[in-house]
């Protein structure tokens, strides 16, 4: 290829790098704090869980 075709490559792929890096931070910026369904359900699936695993299995 040309020297300017690869000048034009390069750029194009060093905006797609940036543009990749500004898309990562933005969703590393988004708090992830659960909301309180979401804690719920999970203190729910742990109790479910607890109980579970203190049931006698009924195959022993």
């Amino acid at each position: 290829m040309t020297p300017w075709i690869d000048e034009q490559l390069a750029a194009l792929r060093r905006e797609d790098f940036a543009s990749a890096a500004t898309a990562h931070r933005r969703a590393a910026a988004i708090p992830t704090s659960p909301s309180k369904w979401r804690l719920r359900l999970g203190r729910a699936i742990v109790r479910l869980g607890t109980w579970i695993s203190e049931q006698s299995d009924p195959l022993a």
